[in-house]
């Protein structure tokens, strides 16, 4: 037996001891949760290991408690970056030990971890004499200083960690992981593989089932009681004062520092990054409101898309230049990535030459950096393209001096007059002061940090703003209906949403927290498109937060058809499709289940990126952004999404919704990806909601002028956006179950009559309004005017909501009733009779009654033209898509493409408490044009009616009156009528 290994400071081979210990506890099941809310067996762990750290290695070598909290939270560690990610990491590895990459390579594949850690243990454990008794020669110190030394050479990392290690100084990342990792035990090289990684979930939370089926079912994320870094803290320091600082202090490593120097909690530091608050989501104007009970008053304030920036200026009292650091949202030090608002830091606080300085020493303000284009905030990911053109650091081109080299002139790469990007420059919006002269404003109110913000700040028009804010006054009694007119306005504008703030509450206060308001965290209100899904994957952070194994399908990969044109002209044409992003998150574990078992068993192709699939019923392209799937499925799916707006990535052509949640994949029986969203409509819908008026326009008004005709409206006119303001307020009144507007209206105007909201404006005003009526029309899934149009005009409501696991931006999409349509239960059961069209002067004259009638109705069959009839109308046309048709002209926008979402758009739907119609359908129509169609639609319309019948008689003894108004369904021989 060899001797024992001596090592000078707390050995590595301890801490990894810490893990080793938290791995072996069982997880429990969904059936087998423990009783004791409190029971904690990962927290009673480390206060063991802390007993026996404390008892063996007193006193404690420096920096051990700020080491231990970077190796056992690397994924807080936000210093130092490696640049590895496992494709890059499995060759150095090889060539550390010496074996070939292919034992390596398989980490993720079906059967196997999905942890490189995990198998590299493996691999040195099969080599290894007696990996039971290793002990490695490396201290936890030593480890961390290595640890540097590889994050030295990622210009990501922060300069200071850089700079220990200089280039002409520093070894090859080669040399520094042998040095490293040939020391280390197997399982501390593991542990070690992950740290580097910034994941040690899959080593303290191993994967014990490897069935997809029985980890989805049997288990959910509440089945392991994680080790937190509050969990540490105060076991740590019971009294909480480590706490407090970390309250204060963002990184955890300098909050231990400033602990251990026993520094006031509540002070802040120039060039310390400050904690950022958490937000609370509010899933309704009401619910929004609760969290903020204890405020004396209550605003709303804007939410910007940008990137947030916290800014520390420092005015040396030498007279030298002021030294501005700017830390992005994760705490990481981008000056010099955002040195193109440097001038405007300067200037608004008056730092300039020639100006009068509005601070003496020093000040942190919280700001968000926008693009900015004209007179309006633009769309998010033009700030990549801004950095890209202003940059000095990595984010940065490179833009070349004389002499070959990087200019050392900062200031000369940037000015507040860049022509970049078509006119568009970068702008601040500051919403916060935490600092001013050497004094906190941490503890001070909200109100109090606006004054000292608004003293202090110097705005510069289209550069320098302060973020918009509305102070809630009750109407008619009620906070929440001054809220949702507020927040529908900030819909209407195209803003991201709200930050409801209380008066008196202080930076950072759980109390009274910051409260985001946005649509897609308000259920059903989201932006809905269905979009093509072609492909799937396990990917490592979803399905370790799902603690699913790697054969279980976690991503799926969403395409667009770019050759629809292609196709209609030639029938035989190949669909070809663009896959451009992924979706992780949505579906709760027992849909996820489902999906998977349908995929699985529907006999996918693995994905080959060698060589091209063969035997696929279309081609499709990768966008190079994103990794590729696991597996093509040999039938494209249809899925349903739900996000926050839309981006676009780097050099992508096509929009994409941002936190994008699949809500439902459907079997191609029930919808085929044919009813995907076209990149016409996708285009159309990205920009409405956006705010961005198409290119074209410009050249569309010139020409309107040339000829005297007036020029189209702008998506941000003024008259649409008082449409879309008011008919919002109505939604938003909805979600609270307020009085509906027309209600109020008609109690405040003199005799008591009543106004509805269509009887006011022009015709001009309705016609630019996409969301008219949208309070009595909240369609279902289905229910799409055109193929694929989003609902982001006609929200939706999603079929199923995700269980607790699933939470990542918003609450869940919920069906919600419709409380608006009022119509009991059919007693009688609806009849059936085919019905010819024919025609007196351009009338249609029906010659029976509609298919399916409500009894009470008492709509009349006939109007005025055959173009009212049809505007009126939902439509389905049943004919051969290969022969050319000959049935009238009908309105686009109303035409639909399967008889099922007719049938739900007329109230006709299969689940009789799951759909709703809209006021403003009259009738749906269907149009035959020969016998075949004719028996398939009438058996079709048969079945439906046995179904009806059974819903009537069971929904006979209670009649729900927010069931919705069945509507009549009319079938018409084009043959007839030609």
């Amino acid at each position: 037996m060899s001797d024992p290994v001596v090592v000078e400071g707390v050995p590595f081979s301890f801490f990894v001891s810490l893990i080793r210990e938290i791995s072996g506890i069982t997880p429990k099941s969904a059936a087998k949760r423990p009783k004791d809310p409190h029971l904690h067996p990962a927290r009673e762990t480390f206060r063991r290991w802390l007993a026996a750290l404390r008892q063996h290695f007193t006193p404690l070598p420096p920096n051990t408690i700020v080491i231990l909290f970077k190796l056992l939270f690397p994924e807080e560690d936000n210093k130092r970056k490696y640049e590895l990610q496992e494709t890059k990491f499995i060759p150095l590895l090889a060539n550390c030990f010496g074996f070939s990459t292919t034992s390596l390579e398989k980490w993720n594949v079906e059967g196997n971890s999905g942890c490189l850690g995990c198998e590299l243990r493996r691999v040195l454990e099969e080599t290894h004499a007696d990996p039971s008794e290793s002990v490695s020669s490396l201290s936890m110190g030593e480890v961390d200083e290595l640890l540097d030394e590889l994050a030295a050479s990622s210009l990501f990392t922060d300069e200071p960690v850089r700079s220990k290690y200089p280039k002409h100084i520093r070894r090859p990342r080669a040399a520094v992981i042998r040095r490293l990792f040939r020391p280390l035990a197997p399982l501390d090289a593991g542990c070690t593989v992950q740290i580097i990684l910034k994941d040690l979930r899959p080593l303290l939370y191993p994967q014990i089932e490897k069935h997809y089926t029985v980890a989805l079912k049997d288990y959910n994320s509440r089945s392991y009681t994680m080790l937190t870094k509050e969990d540490v803290m105060f076991e740590l320091d019971p009294p909480g004062a480590l706490y407090r600082m970390s309250k204060v202090v963002a990184r955890l490593d300098e909050a231990v520092e400033a602990h251990e120097q026993s520094l006031n909690p509540g002070q802040p530091r120039i060039g310390i990054p400050i904690q950022i608050p958490k937000s609370s989501k509010a899933q309704s104007c009401e619910h929004g409101l609760k969290f903020l009970q204890g405020a004396k008053k209550v605003y709303a304030e804007t939410k910007y898309d940008g990137e947030r920036a916290q800014i520390h200026v420092e005015v040396p009292s030498d007279g030298t230049k002021p030294r501005v650091t700017i830390f992005s949202k994760s705490t990481r030090n981008s000056s010099l990535d955002r040195i193109g608002v440097l001038p405007i830091i300067r200037q608004a606080l008056g730092l300039e030459e020639g100006q009068t300085p509005r601070i003496t020493q020093n000040v942190i303000l919280d700001a968000e950096m926008v693009a900015y284009d004209s007179d309006h905030i633009d769309e998010f990911w033009r700030i990549r393209g801004l950095v890209e053109t202003t940059a000095y650091g990595v984010r940065g081109s490179r833009r070349i001096s004389g002499a070959g080299k990087p200019s050392n002139n900062l200031d000369s790469q940037c000015s507040l007059a860049s022509s970049v990007n078509e006119g568009r420059h970068l702008a601040l919006v500051f919403f916060d002061i935490l600092y001013l002269d050497s004094q906190s404003t941490l503890h001070r109110s909200y109100d109090e940090r606006r004054d000292l913000l608004e003293r202090v700040v110097q705005t510069i028009p289209h550069h320098a703003l302060l973020s918009k804010r509305t102070l809630l006054q009750p109407q008619c009694g009620s906070l929440t209906a001054h809220l949702c007119e507020v927040f529908a306005n900030a819909i209407s504008t195209h803003e991201e949403g709200l930050v409801l703030k209380a008066s008196n509450s202080r930076y950072n206060d759980s109390s009274l927290p910051w409260v985001k308001v946005k649509r897609d965290y308000i259920p059903g209100l989201g932006d809905c498109l269905d979009m093509v899904i072609l492909g799937a994957d396990w990917e490592k952070d979803r399905g370790r937060g799902l603690y699913a194994p790697t054969g279980t399908l976690t991503t799926f990969y969403v395409g667009i058809l770019e050759n629809a044109s292609e196709i209609e002209s030639s029938p035989g044409t190949l669909p070809s499709f663009h896959i451009y992003f992924t979706t992780s998150y949505g579906l709760d574990r027992e849909t996820l289940e489902e999906t998977n078992f349908l995929i699985k068993n529907s006999d996918p192709l693995e994905y080959d990126k060698k060589h091209p699939q063969k035997g696929l019923p279309y081609t499709y392209t990768l966008y190079p952004g994103i990794k590729p799937p696991r597996i093509l499925f040999s039938t494209p799916l249809l899925g349903e999404l739900y996000g926050d707006r839309f981006t676009k990535a780097a050099q992508s052509k096509y929009y994409e919704l941002r936190f994008p949640r699949l809500i439902k994949i459907y079997r191609p029986k029930e919808r085929p990806w044919q009813d995907g969203t076209t990149p016409e409509v996708l285009l159309t819908t990205a920009r409405e909601v956006l705010g961005v008026d198409d290119k074209d326009k410009d050249v569309r008004d010139f020409c309107n002028g040339l000829f005297g005709q007036p020029s189209s409206p702008s998506v941000r006119s003024g008259k649409k956006r008082k449409g879309q303001q008011k008919d919002w307020v109505s939604i938003l009144r909805r979600v609270d179950k307020l009085p509906p507007l027309e209600r109020l209206e008609h109690d405040h105007k003199p005799g008591g009559t009543r106004e509805t909201p269509t009887s006011k404006g022009t015709d001009e005003e309705e016609a630019s309004s996409p969301l008219t009526e949208v309070t009595n029309r909240l369609l279902p899934p289905f229910m799409s005017p055109k193929l694929g149009s989003s609902s982001r005009l006609l929200p939706r409501t999603p079929d199923k909501s995700r269980d607790s696991d699933d939470l990542d931006e918003s609450p869940p999409p919920k069906r919600r009733k419709v409380s608006v349509m009022s119509s009991p239960v059919l007693s009688s059961p609806p009849f059936v009779s085919t019905t010819p069209l024919q025609t007196h002067a351009g009338i249609p004259t029906p010659l029976t009654s509609p298919i399916f009638a409500t009894p009470t109705s008492s709509r009349a069959a006939v109007k005025p033209t055959l173009e009212d009839f049809l505007r009126c109308s939902l439509i389905w046309v049943a004919h051969d898509k290969s022969k050319p048709t000959t049935y009238p002209a009908i309105p686009s926008d109303n035409e639909l493409h399967s008889i099922e979402s007719l049938f739900i758009g007329c109230g006709w739907s299969k689940d009789i408490r799951g759909t709703s119609t809209s006021t403003w359908v009259e009738q749906g129509v269907i149009f035959v044009e020969d016998s075949t169609w004719l028996r398939h639609v009438m058996d079709t319309i048969s079945q439906r009616k046995q179904l009806m019948l059974t819903s009537v008689t069971r929904g006979a003894d209670h009649a729900d009156h927010n069931l919705p108004k069945r509507k009549p369904i009319w079938v018409f021989d084009c043959k007839v009528l030609n």
